[in-house]
C-alpha cells in the first residue's frame, strides 16, 4: 500500500511540475509581448497608489494565471504605460490657485453630463503643449466640441495634482481653427 502512495505522490508531483513549467513558459511569452517598461511602471504604480484595481489584478494574472491574459489585454497594459510615461514627463505649468486665467488647449474627451446629478455638466479632459492634463465641467461644453478641437477659453485654477490641473467657472468658450 505505501508503495502505491508513493507512486501517487510522484505522479501528482511530476503534474505540478510541468504546469509550473507551462506556466513559466506562458508568463515569458506574456513578458516578450509587453513592453519592457511596462512590468516595471505597473510595479511602481502598485507601490505608489495601491488602490489601483485593474494594475494590481493584471500583475497577479501575469504572475498566477498567465494563461488568462489575451492580446487584448497585453495592448491595453502597453497602451496605459506609454499614457503612463507621456504623465510623468509632462512640465507642470506652475499655475497659481484660486487665479482666473485664460487658457488654449486641446480637448482630449468630452463626455456628456450625467443624468442623475444635481446640476449636470458635460466635462472634459484637455491637454497643453507639454502633454499636462487639465479637467473642467461646464454646460458651454456641448455638443458642437469634439475631442481633438483647439480652444480657447478662461477658467478659475482649482488644484494642482499629480499630472492633471482641476478648473472650474470656465466661460468665454471659442473654438479656434487649425492652420493647415
Amino acid at each position: 500500500m505505501a508503495f502505491k502512495r508513493n507512486v501517487k505522490s510522484f505522479r501528482k508531483n511530476k503534474k505540478s511540475k510541468k504546469k509550473l513549467e507551462e506556466i513559466k513558459s506562458q508568463r515569458r511569452l506574456i513578458k516578450s509581448k509587453l513592453d519592457p517598461l511596462t512590468y516595471a511602471m505597473m510595479m511602481r504604480e502598485v507601490s505608489v497608489n495601491p488602490k489601483n484595481d485593474w494594475i494590481k489584478t493584471s500583475l497577479k494574472k501575469i504572475e498566477e494565471e498567465p494563461y488568462m491574459i489575451s492580446d487584448k489585454w497585453i495592448n491595453s497594459l502597453n497602451k496605459w504605460n506609454e499614457e503612463y510615461i507621456k504623465s510623468l514627463s509632462a512640465t507642470d505649468p506652475e499655475l497659481e490657485e484660486g487665479k482666473r486665467m485664460s487658457f488654449i488647449l486641446s480637448i482630449a474627451k468630452i463626455s456628456p453630463p450625467n443624468p442623475t446629478k444635481t446640476f449636470p455638466e458635460w466635462s472634459c479632459i484637455l491637454i497643453d503643449d507639454g502633454d499636462w492634463k487639465y479637467y473642467a465641467k461646464s454646460k458651454h461644453f456641448q455638443k458642437e466640441y469634439n475631442a481633438g478641437d483647439l480652444i480657447s477659453f478662461d477658467a478659475k485654477v482649482g488644484s494642482n495634482g499629480e499630472g492633471i490641473t482641476f478648473l472650474s467657472r470656465v466661460t468665454k468658450l471659442q473654438k479656434i481653427k487649425k492652420d493647415v
